[in-house]
């Protein structure tokens, strides 16, 4: 496989723009090489030449996106009965904060369905949609994670590890992990159904961010889905959402003192579900599911450290 076009256009467009890499960033790219594997024949992927590509990749995006200034708060997520109510409330809250005006959700009024069977994460069909693929490797015990690889499409990059157990994983995470040894000993987790993604683009910066999926089980087979959103570029929106009468939205404060949003939904068949909420600055949680009590939901939530979500600080772009 060859790198010459990509490495060349990524090279000319870091000189053309004139932007600094990120503080740290060095730093972050030699921890993922570090785990980068062999070539055929014993030899190591070149470092040097790896980490300029990818640092020529992300100074892009610091270049497209620029240092923006965010105040850190509470994602607020807000309901209303109709379009109008949240319309005025969403272009209310603009004009407070000089901002554009926010989109107004609507929920799918169609039947609603039982919760989609999970699946385990499958790289093969990210690795079909890249351009390059510069690295993939299966992990082993020590590890932590069972599979990775990396690659993407000029200017894009993505670095995917999938593990057994979202502890597997625990050493990407950039604030206080989440109770995962609880998480594991309580919950069943879906073998290869945990991922972490390292995405960037100066295509979309502002959707570069640091990405954890898990996917779980009670000990009844309820599933349970959790995913986590940390964003270099983007705070966390407000919502404004429009709901009908099938919904029931609640707030449970978690026992660190994290106010989540909760929906509950019932569907044609008769399955319980629900979406619980929480984001703070760059910062996005999001736990969806089917089958449990309000009770473990709660408990569920109470081992999610949310409150470390506060502490996230995006890498700087200048």
């Amino acid at each position: 496989m060859s790198f010459d076009p990509w490495d060349r256009e990524l090279r000319e467009r870091a000189q053309r723009e004139d932007c600094p890499i990120p503080e740290g960033f060095s730093a972050r790219l030699e921890q993922q090489l570090e785990r980068l594997p062999e070539r055929s024949g014993g030899r190591k992927w070149g470092r040097r030449r790896i980490l300029v590509l990818l640092a020529a990749a992300l100074a892009l995006t610091a270049c497209t996106a620029g240092a923006v200034g965010l105040t850190l708060h509470q994602a607020q997520y807000r309901y209303f009965d109709s379009g109008e109510e949240a319309g005025e409330a969403a272009t209310q809250a603009a004009l407070e904060a000089g901002e554009d005006t926010p989109a107004v959700t609507y929920l799918d009024p169609g039947p609603i369905e039982d919760y989609p069977p999970l699946e385990p994460w499958d790289l093969g069909l990210f690795m079909d949609n890249m351009e390059q693929v510069y690295a993939h490797q299966y992990g082993g015990p020590e590890d932590g994670w069972t599979e990775m690889c990396a690659g993407g499409h000029s200017p894009t990059d993505q670095i995917y590890y999938k593990a057994d157990a979202l502890s597997g994983l625990s050493e990407f995470w950039p604030v206080e992990t989440p109770d995962l040894e609880w998480l594991d000993e309580t919950y069943t987790p879906l073998p290869g159904g945990q991922c972490f993604l390292d995405w960037g683009s100066d295509f979309m910066p502002i959707a570069s961010s640091l990405n954890f999926w898990g996917r779980y089980s009670s000990a009844e087979g309820a599933p349970v889905s959790l995913d986590w959103t940390f964003y270099r570029e983007h705070g966390v929106d407000d919502t404004y959402t429009v709901l009908d009468d099938r919904y029931q939205v609640e707030e449970y404060t978690t026992g660190d003192g994290c106010a989540v949003t909760i929906e509950w939904v019932t569907s044609e068949s008769g399955q319980r579900q629900f979406t619980a909420q929480y984001g703070y600055g760059c910062a996005d949680f999001r736990m969806t599911g089917a089958e449990l009590e309000p009770e473990e939901v709660y408990t569920l939530l109470d081992h999610m450290n949310l409150s470390a979500l506060a502490s996230y600080q995006p890498e700087p772009t200048e």
